[in-house]
């Protein structure tokens, strides 16, 4: 069997480690905004297990969903709305004389306009 691994260990070392850099004399150790950014960014990704944990309850999304959904879906579905209107603009010229400009446009522009403005936060 595996050993069975708390996450307060994990904050409780990160917090030791930092807590000597922040009582820094004249002349000691300084931490550069690099290793501070890192520090950030390594105990923000260590809750990531935490918010991609699944939440059965019926209805609501999860938190993993909900932030994914925010935080890369949607400005992905906005870049997507915008390439797809570029997309339909540039078309026109192919499109009007088939006469398939409205198909042009439901998949072009409606379909990532309803993806990223219409679909409820947090239902992927």
């Amino acid at each position: 069997m595996g050993k069975i691994v708390r996450p307060e260990g994990y904050i409780m070392v990160l917090c030791l480690s930092i807590f000597p850099l922040t009582l820094r004399k004249k002349g000691g150790p300084k931490m550069s905004k690099f290793a501070a950014l890192l520090v950030i960014c390594s105990l923000v990704l260590s809750f990531h297990s935490f918010a991609l944990a699944r939440d059965d309850s019926p209805g609501d999304p999860s938190t993993g969903a909900v932030v994914l959904d925010i935080l890369l879906l949607r400005p992905l579905g906005f870049c997507g709305t915008i390439l797809g209107a570029s997309a339909f603009i540039i078309s026109l010229p192919i499109t009007v004389p088939f006469k398939k400009t409205e198909e042009a446009s439901k998949i072009l522009v409606l379909e990532p306009y309803g993806y990223t403005f219409e679909r409820p936060i947090g239902k992927i």
